[in-house]
């Protein structure tokens, strides 16, 4: 078949041909290049939303420590309280009761109506 071309037109049939290889392999190496510039954006952007994901996550710890440290105040300042209540609750209690033995020790020495007075206060 060959033969009955003429030599010149088999070469430019063949230059031709070779020309639209070169060129299918030129426009494969351009959509390769542009996928894997496409692969890099995509890889740059999944990187930053994991970034912005750490970021969110991180916030949230630290709140959630603020909460707690917060939480822990005030669980220690009510237990200062309830101590410190105690406390005067307490001291109350022994002055009151000190008193009450006073006005009886006080209320034997002292006249009857006196002593009436000191029953009262009891």
């Amino acid at each position: 078949m060959s033969s009955s071309l003429h030599p010149e037109l088999f070469d430019l049939s063949f230059e031709f041909l070779l020309a639209e290889r070169n060129n299918a392999i030129v426009e494969r190496e351009k959509a390769v290049k542009a996928l894997q510039k496409a692969l890099l954006i995509c890889d740059k952007a999944l990187e930053e939303r994991d970034e912005a994901r750490l970021a969110r996550k991180e916030e949230r710890i630290a709140r959630l420590r603020q909460v707690a440290t917060l939480e822990d105040a005030i669980h220690k300042q009510e237990a200062k309280q309830r101590d410190e209540k105690e406390t005067q609750n307490y001291a109350a209690t022994s002055t009151t009761d000190e008193y009450i033995l006073e006005v009886r020790y006080s209320a034997k020495d002292q006249k009857p109506n006196d002593r009436t007075k000191a029953d009262s206060i009891l």
